[in-house]
């Protein structure tokens, strides 16, 4: 889980276009991201006019650089399936999204294939959850862990912190003063601005306080009370 920390707060979008019909299918933003719908009208009308190069065979994928972020690109048989990120991709990235494609594909195959047939366009289809494998909103939370991205709460260590770990606590403990809460995306950036260690040894410690309990998701009430 600590090797896909980063991509989880680093994702913004997901994107899912239909090959035959060059439109938006599937839609999801990451938590905290406020939707712009010129960023993604810009990014389609890029798409369409070649302006950013997609993926060729089924498995492909290909990367580009958009208005200052990444682009991220699987080909599916009958879709592109786009991340959307604000840090350079890794080896976690391109995992993830290989993984979420492949069930994607997979899982909603029969659906793809006569979406501008028996099902006159109608792309709700999948956000419906079905009994078996839940619906493409789950399957993200799956491959992506985007509940990672949402606020956390300081709890109160039961445990000793020394070296670096103490170093990520206090700057998470500066970073929640006043609010109550901190994501741990401005924590990572925190704490690779401020300490100038590489990324995945800062996730690792963030990673580790989460499963001590000494940060933790708020709840949704939580989240109503202080947002």
């Amino acid at each position: 889980m600590s090797s896909s920390f980063a991509t989880a707060v680093s994702l913004e979008y997901l994107i899912i276009i239909h090959k035959e019909s060059n439109g938006i299918i599937y839609f999801l933003s990451a938590p905290g991201i406020e939707v712009d719908p010129s960023f993604l009208d810009g990014f389609k009308r890029a798409v369409e006019f070649d302006e950013i190069e997609m993926p060729g065979a089924e498995g492909d994928i290909s990367q580009a650089t958009y208005k200052g972020k990444f682009a991220v690109v699987r080909s599916g048989k009958f879709e592109f399936v786009v991340i959307i990120i604000n840090k350079t991709p890794d080896r976690f990235t391109r995992e993830a999204l290989h993984s979420f494609g492949i069930k994607f594909s997979s899982r909603w195959a029969r659906e793809l294939k006569v979406l501008y047939s028996d099902l006159n366009g109608d792309v709700s289809v999948f956000k419906q959850k079905t009994s078996m494998a839940g619906n493409v909103d789950d399957l993200v939370e799956e491959c992506f862990h985007l509940s990672v991205a949402m606020p956390h709460k300081l709890g109160m260590p039961s445990f000793k912190m020394k070296g670096f770990q103490k170093t990520i606590w206090s700057i998470a403990e500066e970073l929640a003063r006043g609010k109550q809460y901190v994501l741990l995306g401005e924590l990572l950036s925190a704490a690779r601005e401020k300490t100038g260690k590489q990324e995945s040894a800062i996730a690792a410690e963030i990673f580790g306080l989460i499963q001590k309990a000494a940060i933790i998701p708020l709840k949704m009430e939580e989240l109503q009370k202080i947002l």
